[in-house]
């Protein structure tokens, strides 16, 4: 091997050294962590936590629509309602985004449990087409 340095040729000469990092025979060297494959985990990894996450935010919303709207609009229109401190065509206008904003914050916030088994059955079946 004339014109490579001493250093590079006995490490050529090596009997874990191959071309492409592979040694010789065809068998890749899994001893050491591969950063391609530690970067493709990473990514699994994150796609993985994004989907909990939208999950979650699916579940809470869910919540939000099933129980605490119900509640809130006859709450808006129920006894609980006053001249006094109406807002005239802007609240009534703006009273349903109102309310599922507040929904949406009063279950984020309370941790309400069905939350939680909602997303841990839609973990065990898998994303869905």
């Amino acid at each position: 091997m004339s014109g490579v340095p001493p250093t590079v040729s006995a490490a050529m000469a090596s009997p874990g050294f191959a071309a492409g990092g592979h040694r010789p025979g065809g068998s890749a060297d899994r001893s050491r962590p591969n950063a391609f494959d530690a970067a493709v985990r990473g990514a699994h990894d994150r796609a993985e936590a994004r989907a909990a996450d939208e999950a979650r935010v699916a579940a809470e919303r869910f919540v939000a629509s099933a129980f605490l709207l119900p509640l809130m609009a006859e709450a808006r229109g129920g006894a609980l309602k006053s001249d006094l401190f109406g807002g005239g065509f802007g609240q009534d206008a703006m009273a349903q985004q109102l309310e599922t904003h507040l929904a949406d914050a009063v279950v984020r916030g309370a941790r309400f449990p069905v939350v939680d088994r909602i997303v841990a059955d839609a973990a065990k079946r898998g994303p869905q087409p």
